[in-house]
């Protein structure tokens, strides 16, 4: 198998994971509640979970990602495409296999804080008061994607490859990490040959 089936047999993998794990949320959210707490809902706490259900699912997606890639991590590594020709990845996705391992890094992370600890927040919460639990997790969300916002997409926005949304804007940043001192010492090289 080449270089190009294997990326791409592993990013429809790592894509995969959105559909499925949305599912999985939805199917668990509708079980877990069905067979816990449907009969003993008045009115009012109908209401409510049905408000708490997004933040529910949320977590509940962010936790089966997490745990997915995870194991994408621990199957290929962090860098997931790092046993390819990273010429290749350069060439046609503008980007190497260390900068999309740096992301990975931070997508699984993002996805802990999304996933395993809004549900240890969230799940304890709606024991005991549902309204308290639904609006503790919309806060909890826009919280996140202020957290995310700041961690994943400002911190390594540069690095994003074409293949995740990136532009492939600044690929010298990607592919050549002393590409900032190269053009220095090319722009001094310049100045020097204009003054002479």
């Amino acid at each position: 198998m080449d270089d190009e089936q294997k990326f791409l047999n592993r990013l429809f993998v790592y894509r995969l994971q959105h559909i499925v794990s949305f599912v999985a949320a939805i199917i668990v959210y509708f079980v877990f509640f069905w067979t816990t707490v449907s009969g003993k809902l008045g009115e009012p706490d109908e209401v409510y979970y049905v408000s708490l259900m997004p933040a529910l699912v949320f977590a509940l997606h962010n936790t089966f990602t997490y745990f997915w890639s995870s194991y994408l991590a621990k199957k290929y590594g962090i860098e997931m495409f790092g046993d390819l020709d990273q010429l290749w990845l350069k060439e046609h996705q503008a980007f190497d296999s260390k900068a999309f391992g740096k992301i990975f890094a931070k997508l699984i992370q993002c996805r802990k804080v999304a996933g395993l600890y809004m549900l240890a927040v969230i799940v304890p919460i709606a024991v005991l008061n549902m309204a308290v639990a639904a609006v503790v997790g919309i806060l909890y969300i826009v919280g996140y994607f202020v957290y995310r916002t700041t961690y994943l997409d400002d911190s390594l926005s540069y690095k994003v490859p074409r293949v995740f949304g990136g532009g492939g804007v600044v690929v010298s940043k990607i592919i050549d990490e002393n590409f900032n001192e190269k053009l220095d010492k090319l722009n001094k090289n310049l100045e020097q040959k204009k003054n002479n």
